[in-house]
This record gives structure tokens, C-alpha cells and sequence, in this order.
């Protein structure tokens, strides 16, 4: 099995990929590149296996349902706006997957209805499409992504290492995932980009998730959730003692 990971951003110079190979002792990163265009996504995803590899993007997949909701009556000019509770503004601005991440680790992804993370999304949903992708919520083989959530489930926590300042914390930080993860390869890339570059991290962690999900080590919505998860987006959320299961290939929590 390959898993791709992409963190993505709303340009391509700061939008990473990351390619790792699963055997039976060892999973190997492959492929390490950071300044990823579209086409390049496209490329890197043809060249796996459908079925079998998986693709984990660090993006929302959509918006919620309310929110889509009231700009369609807006635009139309069919909106009679009900009053703006606190109530109301927990549903326009979180999809369902960002409340149910919230009340698993409390932390709330951005708001993907009121925050620059729109931006992101715009160019997401332009490659999901390019990808075959219809089902947001996780079947066709394209999960959503949310490393910090991650990293926090697998009792990492992040701290400090985004952006140009965080360079010696994210170095730190790289260390401590390989003692958790042993068993993942750098030797192959530059293992220096990962302490140097948040994205490439990120992508990294893209990657791992996408194998976790591969083995149903990540929650997946219930069956009342399934419908509005298959058009918001579902964030893969790796079970806390996941990590150590990734390389064995066991199905299952």
C-alpha cells in the first residue's frame, strides 16, 4: 500500500506532498516536495492504485449544510433571516465533523464559512473534482485531514513550530514523532525538510492518517451522520492508540 499526503494551501509554493510506501516492518517515505501545484496533486495521485492506496488532504472538504443553506436564499432574495443566536452561529460557521473533532479533543478546527480557510477550500474542491471525488465523507479513498487533531490523538502536541520562527521547535517536534514512530523511513528524502518546512510536516502527517483510515483506525460518521458528512466533509480522526498499529496493517480499532 502508498498513502499520498497533501497539505494543502492556497498557493502552490507553500502546498506539500508526501508519498510513503507500507511494508511489512517499515514505512518508507518515497516522495518529499513542497511548492505543489494541481497538475502535480493529479500526477502524484495517478500513480496509485485505486482500491487499495489511499490520499489524505489537509483541506475541509465543504461547508455547512446551514450555511450553504442561507447564502442559496440570500442570492436569491428569498432569505427571511431568523434571529442570529449563539445557536444559529455554532451551525453556519462549524460543519458537523468540526463539532465532533471539538468535542473529542477540544479543539476546533478553523471556520471554514468565516475564516481564511476558505480560501484553501476553494482550491480543494477544484481537485477533489479532479480527483473523481463526489463522497466527502471518506469511502472513495480521499480523506480529509486535520493534522493537529491528529498529532493530539496520538499525544503529540504542537506547540509552536508553525511558521519561520518555529524552526528549532518543529525539529524538536520531528524528533519526537520518530521515537513514537520508529519504524518510519526518511532515508530516501531530505529529512532535514521536515524540521525545516511546517507544510512538509504537515503532508507527512497527511500521509500517516490516510494509512490509518486505510485500516479503520480513524472515526468514521455514524449512520445518522453519513448524509451530512458526505456533502460537508469529514475529518479523519486517528483513534488515540492508532499510531503504533500503522505499519502491521491490522484492521480495526
Amino acid at each position: 500500500m502508498r498513502t499520498l499526503g497533501i497539505d494543502l494551501s492556497s498557493k502552490p509554493e507553500k502546498t506539500a506532498a508526501c508519498v510513503i510506501d507500507w511494508g511489512e516492518k517499515e514505512a518508507k517515505v518515497t516522495t518529499l516536495e513542497v511548492g505543489v501545484d494541481d497538475e502535480r496533486i493529479c500526477c502524484l495521485a495517478r500513480t496509485l492504485t485505486k482500491g487499495t492506496d489511499w490520499i489524505g488532504i489537509d483541506v475541509p472538504f465543504g461547508w455547512p449544510d446551514e450555511f450553504v443553506a442561507m447564502v442559496c436564499l440570500h442570492h436569491m432574495g428569498r432569505l427571511d433571516p431568523p434571529p442570529l443566536t449563539p445557536e444559529l452561529k455554532k451551525q453556519l460557521c462549524y460543519r458537523l465533523t468540526d463539532r465532533h473533532v471539538f468535542a473529542r479533543i477540544k479543539k476546533v478546527p478553523l471556520m471554514v464559512a468565516a475564516d481564511k480557510i476558505a480560501i484553501v477550500t476553494m482550491r480543494g474542491i477544484r481537485i477533489l473534482a479532479k480527483l473523481g471525488v463526489s463522497d466527502r465523507s471518506g469511502v472513495d479513498g480521499v480523506v480529509e485531514v486535520y493534522p493537529a487533531a491528529a498529532l493530539r490523538r496520538w499525544c503529540l502536541i504542537p506547540a509552536g513550530f508553525k511558521g519561520p520562527k518555529g524552526g528549532a521547535a518543529l525539529a524538536d517536534f520531528v524528533q519526537k514523532l520518530q521515537e513514537k514512530a520508529p519504524w518510519l523511513n526518511l532515508s530516501a528524502v531530505d529529512p532535514k525538510l521536515f524540521a525545516k518546512d511546517d507544510h512538509a510536516f504537515d503532508a507527512l502527517i497527511c500521509a500517516l492518517v490516510a494509512r490509518a483510515t486505510a485500516l479503520e483506525l480513524t472515526e468514521s460518521p455514524s449512520a445518522g451522520e453519513l448524509d451530512i458528512a458526505r456533502r460537508e466533509g469529514w475529518i479523519a480522526l486517528p483513534y488515540p492508540d492508532s499510531l503504533s498499529k500503522l505499519p502491521n496493517g491490522t484492521l480495526g480499532h
